[in-house]
């Protein structure tokens, strides 16, 4: 259920705080280190919300820098997370 919910977003896309979702670009088949930290605004940390398909990637100082909480986590995951989310295929990391 929750990965189709997710194809839905159609990943690698980021989520804003907002709640609005944006496509990313890749350069090539995996996606980089700092394209992810581009994504996210700063260093990146993995979140584990259960999914075998996707890896969810977040600001890992985001609530050092009071980031505002991301909308959709909480509606979706029940998880207060803060920032943008990235949401990429777990086959596009290396």
């Amino acid at each position: 259920m929750m990965d189709k919910m997710l194809e839905r977003l159609n990943p690698p896309c980021v989520i804003k705080v907002d709640g609005s979702v944006e496509p990313i670009s890749v350069s090539g088949k995996y996606l980089k280190l700092e394209e992810m930290q581009k994504a996210v605004e700063g260093l990146i940390e993995f979140v584990y919300i259960g999914n075998k398909k996707y890896a969810i990637i977040v600001n890992e100082e985001g609530l050092v820098y009071n980031l505002k909480p991301n909308v959709f986590a909480r509606l979706n995951w029940g998880k207060i997370l803060v920032g943008n989310i990235l949401i990429v295929p777990k086959r596009m990391l290396k």
